[in-house]
């Protein structure tokens, strides 16, 4: 049986109106933002009281998104036209601290969905205890019970901000503007809850709670590739690699694809990789041919790369990537979309 290996980057959530970080209008466009996302930052006291509001912003604004068709339509075009049973022979590696493609999944009624997916640089969803690292990780449904939201029991201030922005535009207007760095945290989030969220802030900040994702100066949850390709239980099978939304720039997250062909190398009887890459194509192009040349000879004949300019509509970059993926001959797909 054919198996699957997903890597995503933030391109992969775009879509799904989450803004990303380095790509063209991403959060990193505002020079400020930077203090939010750095370890060192956050022993000043007033900047990490700016950081909980940002993230408890940005946590029920993520909450609000929707999978896209990276998230299901890509699965489904595995599962039909290449015969791969995401239930057992699918590994996804994200970038991501959103639970996009763990609601895709479900979606779809995969079961495990999130024993299946590998967080690279943590969760939004979970909130830990900055002291000693204690996860505080709960789910429910959203009140109207239609489907699985697990961030909305990380904090009640986050479920506040969640409805507001559900039900008004505005207020997802602000809350982007929040995020993207145009308006102060805590005055912004007292506006979009309507209160003072001050006192929550310092509660929140007693309590050592912070979100569970990696910041800049912490250690990454490098995952172990060896033990997950050989889970798979690869035997002289087709092994699909997509990467998507991804510049490969962010080490050393961008040796994942790397390791998993390394790891791959003696078991699948072929490794089949596209690169579709957005705004950076060439950059990325150049990036994955260097890491392609580090691998030995006689591993390159049974893996080759292709290259794709992402589509603007989702569900064409997808249909291609399917469409590419099922030719005869050998390719190590490598999709980064932005």
């Amino acid at each position: 049986m054919p198996k699957a290996i997903i890597f995503s980057g933030a391109g992969a959530s775009a879509p799904s109106g989450v803004p990303t970080f380095r790509g063209s209008g991403g959060i990193y466009g505002n020079v400020s933002i930077y203090r939010y996302v750095d370890a060192d930052a956050w022993n000043i006291h007033k900047i990490r009281k700016e950081a909980l509001a940002w993230y408890v912003t940005r946590t029920a604004y993520i909450a609000s998104r929707k999978p896209n068709e990276y998230h299901t339509k890509l699965i489904e075009g595995l599962q039909k036209e290449l015969g791969v049973d995401p239930s057992k022979d699918l590994i996804v590696y994200t970038q991501n601290v959103d639970d996009l493609h763990e609601a895709g999944l479900i979606t779809l009624n995969v079961p495990d969905a999130y024993s299946k997916v590998k967080h690279v640089h943590g969760k939004i969803r979970v909130w830990i205890n900055r002291r000693n690292k204690r996860e505080k990780n709960l789910r429910r449904r959203t009140r109207s019970g239609a489907s699985f939201n697990p961030y909305l029991e990380s904090l009640e201030i986050v479920k506040d901000a969640y409805d507001r922005i559900v039900s008004d535009e505005n207020k997802e207007k602000l809350a982007l503007d929040i995020i993207y760095g145009k308006i102060d945290p805590i005055s912004g989030l007292s506006s979009l809850i309507g209160t003072n969220v001050n006192h929550i802030i310092n509660n929140i900040d007693e309590e050592g709670r912070r979100p569970g994702v990696v910041l800049y100066g912490e250690p990454v949850a490098y995952p172990n590739v060896k033990r997950d390709v050989e889970d798979l239980g690869i035997d002289e099978d087709v092994l699909y690699l997509i990467v998507i939304g991804t510049s490969l720039t962010v080490f050393p997250a961008a040796f994942i694809p790397l390791d998993i062909v390394s790891v791959a190398r003696d078991k699948a009887k072929e490794i089949r990789v596209v690169v579709v890459a957005g705004e950076d194509y060439e950059d990325v192009k150049d990036r994955v041919k260097r890491l392609i040349g580090s691998i030995s000879e006689d591993t390159r004949d049974r893996v080759s790369v292709e290259f794709i300019k992402a589509y603007e509509n989702t569900s064409m970059t997808v249909y291609e990537i399917i469409k590419r993926l099922k030719r005869e001959y050998a390719i190590i797909r490598i999709i980064c979309c932005f």
